[in-house]
């Protein structure tokens, strides 16, 4: 029994160390030659022994294990991307490693032969959704045509993406009926049949409105579609937008109620939770233009259950102090307008002006092309004074003018652009007191290069025809210089000047901006620009004023605090001026 023992310990011992021998870690290098770099890193990616060389207590067995399924996977994956016909040689060859550990160096040389090309192809629909405009889009759109290299990942995605169209279309019973590819190996072609048969397409079901800050009646005025319509996600998902646009509540959740479904039409409910029926907001802030201001508002955000709302805002400042109204009334003839009366009070003293005016008038708000759109028909009464000159006049303007603004972030924006256009006029046919038409176009163009630099670029253009100058609005003129404009020169001192010399405004307005800006700590970044333009009668008098700077720019909650130092080039004695603007870039 003894002699047994020891034996039986002999034999473990003589065990144990031939499995630390064997199990001695191992380092691998897996080298794919012969085929693009795209291609390459596909077949390191299936490759079982390339994705596990950095384990740890990788054994020699192992390695042996995977490299010989190797070749099997990099030829399957071949066939994936059309190739058939490859040759493929490979190698274990080990080589000195890191002490304690063996190096072995796997290599395999692939010729992918001959790519097998796509000879004959078919894409079909049947059933209900054979006509549906979206999903022929979408089959007109499959990834593979007749001639191109046959390839398995593109395929796949284009079977997905008419599975995806056919489900947001509601053709939830829809199945492959076909999905066949024949290889011709020998000749190097192949051959796709594919038929997807869409079923019966579903229809909304009841929807469920919540009880909330505003009535059942202005809830369904906002549904863009009805129970009985044919099923569309994306006008759920135009629900979802239109619900949130709407300003009444914070979170909005649309949910198709698929486990309720019955005779194929399919139950919406809605949840929402609203915002607080009022919103209050005071603040402060400084800009060279205006010095110091303070700005306070007041938002009614459901006046009534009519979903009616209120804006008020205030602003105060030495240089430009308002306060404006507006009465805004959900239009539901389109579910992106509004009906609105805004009225506002406005004092403007500047060292070329001084104007006080009163405004009122209705206005409609809704969206055109993609852009935003208001047309407008506004009262004015200002009385203003320019180079020592007292007047008044009287204006009844119709207006019309889009806008859009597009950002990936609204505070900093690394990409974006903002847009305007407006066009406004009067006659002294109707109440008013001088004759005009005036088009203003505003663009603001931010650009990133990488993640520390952006290029921001800014043009201005403004024209009018008006039958007396001298009755035109100060308002209503166009001056250059200050923050937003030509930098380097005060708020509204460039421009044409009477016979004393004074600066009384223009008909016309051209002004340009590009800067460079890089960032280089987190939230700071330093700016160098150029600005020119001017306010003129006559294209031929045009006459820009030039500018340039540098400035140190903080980002905060609300947006870039800049601080910009800028001087006039375009003159003998260059003047020089610091600017503080804080705010977000569009």
């Amino acid at each position: 029994m003894r002699r047994l023992a020891i034996n039986r310990t002999c034999g473990l011992f003589v065990l144990l160390v031939l499995f630390a021998t064997g199990a001695r870690a191992q380092q691998v290098s897996v080298e794919i030659t012969g085929v693009d770099d795209s291609l390459r890193q596909d077949l390191l990616g299936v490759v079982t022994l390339a994705r596990q060389k950095e384990q740890e207590h990788l054994t020699l067995a192992r390695v042996k294990a995977l490299y010989a399924r190797a070749g099997k996977q990099i030829r399957h994956a071949l066939q994936a991307h059309g190739y058939y016909q490859p040759q493929i040689k490979s190698k274990l060859a080990e080589q000195g490693g890191e002490e304690g550990k063996a190096l072995w160096r796997v290599t395999f040389h692939i010729d992918p032969g001959p790519r097998t090309r796509i000879t004959a192809m078919t894409v079909a629909l049947a059933g209900a959704g054979r006509t549906d405009e979206a999903l022929r889009a979408a089959v007109d759109a499959f990834p593979l045509k007749t001639g191109d290299p046959l390839n398995q990942a593109r395929y796949e995605q284009g079977k997905t993406h008419i599975e995806n169209v056919a489900a947001e279309r509601g053709y939830f019973e829809g199945a492959w009926k076909k999905h066949v590819i024949r290889v011709d190996a020998d000749n190097n072609s192949a051959s796709i049949d594919l038929q997807y048969d869409t079923g019966p397409r579903y229809r909304f079901g009841e929807i469920s409105l919540p009880d909330t800050v505003v009535s059942h009646a202005t809830l369904e005025k906002m549904l863009p579609f009805k129970p009985g319509d044919p099923y569309d996600v994306n006008l759920l998902i135009t629900l979802t937008q239109t619900l949130r646009d709407s300003n009444y509540f914070n979170d909005v959740l649309v949910t198709p109620q698929m486990k309720a479904v019955h005779d194929r039409r399919v139950p919406v409910s809605l949840t929402v939770k609203p915002k607080p029926r009022n919103t209050y907001k005071i603040g402060g802030g400084f800009g060279t233009d205006t010095g110091p201001r303070l700005v306070a508002s007041w938002e009614s955000h459901y006046f009534n259950r009519r979903g009616h709302r209120i804006e008020t805002n205030l602003r105060l400042s030495p240089v430009l102090s308002s306060l404006t109204g507006s009465y805004l009334m959900p239009y539901f003839h389109g579910r992106d307008t509004q009906l609105g009366i805004s009225t506002s009070l406005s004092h403007e003293d500047t060292s070329t002006n001084k104007s006080d005016a009163i405004t009122a008038g209705p206005q409609y708000l809704t969206k055109q092309w993609g852009w935003n759109r208001t047309l407008g028909l506004t009262y004015q009464f200002e009385r203003f004074v320019v180079a020592g000159t007292t007047e008044s006049t009287h204006l009844l303007m119709p207006s019309i003018g889009y806008w859009n603004t597009v950002t990936d972030d609204p505070v900093y924006t690394h990409n974006g652009y903002k847009l305007s256009v407006n066009l406004r006029g009067a006659t002294t046919y109707v109440i008013s007191g001088v004759s005009f038409a005036q088009l203003l176009t505003q663009a603001k163009v931010i650009h990133s290069l990488g993640d520390w630099n952006r290029i921001i670029a800014r043009a201005e253009f403004g024209g009018t025809e008006v039958s007396k100058f001298s009755r035109l609005p100060a308002s209503l003129r166009f001056f250059a210089g200050g923050d937003n404009s030509v930098r380097g020169f005060d708020y509204e001192t460039l421009g044409p000047r009477d016979s004393n010399g004074k600066v009384i405004g223009g008909r016309y307005l051209i002004t340009g901006s590009l800067q460079y800006e890089y960032r280089f700590l987190k939230k700071w970044s330093f700016a160098v620009f150029s600005d020119f333009g001017n306010a003129f009668n006559h294209f031929n008098d045009f006459k820009p004023e030039y500018s340039v700077g540098f400035g140190v720019h903080w980002l905060s909650p609300v947006g870039q605090i800049r601080v910009d130092l800028a001087t006039g080039i375009s003159r003998n004695h260059p003047p020089i001026r610091l600017h503080i603007i804080v705010g977000p870039d569009l």
